[in-house]
């Protein structure tokens, strides 16, 4: 999936979630945790030798931070978990920008 929106036309930035803690232990959460080492070191390697988007465009957006209690059934977040992944996502996205240079 990131290759496919990373060869979309205009090099677009391509943001790799990782995914978010749920309420579930164990087995889920030791899936969720190896998902998202696989998803951190995909990011890293991207870095040092760009596959699918040039380099410097694709971004990781760590999730692993975001409070579980923000997902009210124990998986699906509600509009405040909602807004908080929006809100890293942006934090993440403006890294990358350029900067707007003052005249």
């Amino acid at each position: 999936l990131h290759e496919v929106a990373g060869k979309a036309v205009y090099m677009p930035y391509v943001g790799v979630m990782t995914v978010p803690p749920t309420q579930h232990s164990g087995i889920t959460e030791q899936c969720r945790l190896q998902v998202n080492h696989g998803l951190r070191e995909a990011c890293r390697q991207a870095v040092a030798a760009p596959r699918w988007t040039p380099q410097g465009r694709q971004f990781l957006v760590d999730l692993d931070a975001l409070d579980a209690g923000l997902a009210p059934d124990g998986v699906h977040y509600g509009p405040q978990g909602c807004a908080e992944i929006a809100s890293k996502a942006l934090e993440a996205l403006r890294e990358r920008l350029p900067r707007a240079q003052a005249a």
